[in-house]
């Protein structure tokens, strides 16, 4: 697995486990709002807020994580997109080591092979060598739609990772101030607005998002437009070497359709 692969497992690692988190320490605030009223004696408006507050709290907690658990549906995403983005680098890598193997200036036989046979051959190379170009150019552009595509998964991932980072923080600390008890109040109003904040910077991260993946997408409609495209592949087939022009000869009886210099 690739290295940028890797980073970006271990940042959605880093969310799972804040999520985890989130639900342990929601899962807590019904018990310690229960456990502050019958230590002490609030006003009954007061206790009547601090139980509303905190089953509306634990209400859009759990509203949140079901959204979470949603988006990290397609956590894998960008660490697959990176590493088949190396994969593809890796075939340019070959298909541009062809290339170079069969350019005319380059190839032995084009200083030693002369006649219609040598030729054919030296033509014959023109053909492969532009369908190798062909795929080391399109093996190019996948790559870099995938990394463009992983690279933007990663940046909302990242972006979501900070959310819920706030998110554990603004729990921990409501639970703190539960725990006082004569700051509950204060601690669940200030935990019901940190809510709201979290939920709409969830919210602005998948709005980015989307606009991103739209760019994403006009580009593999590009891709496709490049894959469709069989100008260097004749019928859709790879460019026939004709290899019967050039199979046909001798070396030495001076009648042969091509001859080898020694």
């Amino acid at each position: 697995m690739s290295d940028d692969a890797v980073a970006t497992e271990r940042v959605i690692d880093e969310i799972r486990r804040g999520v985890d988190d989130i639900a342990r320490y929601a899962s807590e605030i019904p018990t310690a709002v229960d456990e502050v009223l019958t230590r002490i004696v609030f006003s009954p408006p007061v206790r009547d807020f601090l139980v509303r507050a905190a089953v509306e709290a634990v209400e859009l907690v759990t509203e949140t994580l079901d959204t979470l658990h949603q988006l990290l549906v397609g956590a894998a995403a960008p660490i697959w997109f990176y590493e088949y983005a190396h994969r593809w680098q890796d075939l340019r890598g070959t298909t541009t080591g062809v290339t170079g193997a069969l350019d005319p200036d380059l190839m032995p036989a084009a200083y030693t092979w002369s006649g219609r046979a040598g030729d054919a051959y030296t033509r014959a190379t023109g053909p492969q060598r532009d369908a190798v170009d062909r795929l080391s150019t399109l093996a190019d552009e996948i790559s870099g739609a995938l990394t463009f595509c992983a690279t933007a998964g990663v940046a909302f991932y990242v972006a979501l990772g900070v959310v819920v980072v706030q998110f554990v923080a603004s729990l921990v600390a409501a639970l703190a101030a539960i725990a006082t008890g004569v700051g509950a109040p204060v601690g669940l109003a200030g935990l019901l607005a940190s809510i709201s904040v979290d939920t709409f910077a969830v919210i602005s991260a998948v709005t980015t998002l989307t606009a991103v993946l739209a760019v994403a997408a006009q580009q593999m409609t590009a891709l496709h437009g490049e894959a469709v495209d069989d100008g260097t592949f004749p019928g859709g087939h790879w460019p026939d070497p004709v290899t019967a022009a050039y199979s046909d000869g001798t070396v030495t009886d001076g009648d042969a359709d091509w001859s080898l210099h020694h």
